[in-house]
């Protein structure tokens, strides 16, 4: 029976579609938790930090 079976592939290409690009692989590294959760933190955190200090001297 899986003799008779087209691959995943193979039916779309029967349709005349292609199988989409994997983006996801390249996007992991870019969008590490890591590195861009560690930056915006730190970045939200400078801003609270300055507008504090301003509220203060007013």
């Amino acid at each position: 029976m899986a003799d008779n079976m087209m691959s995943l592939h193979e039916e779309l290409e029967a349709f005349g579609e292609t199988m989409p690009e994997p983006t996801r692989k390249t996007r992991t590294p870019k969008d590490g938790k890591g590195d861009s959760a560690s930056g915006t933190r730190s970045r939200l955190t400078r801003i609270k930090d300055a507008a504090s200090e301003d509220s203060n001297d007013e």
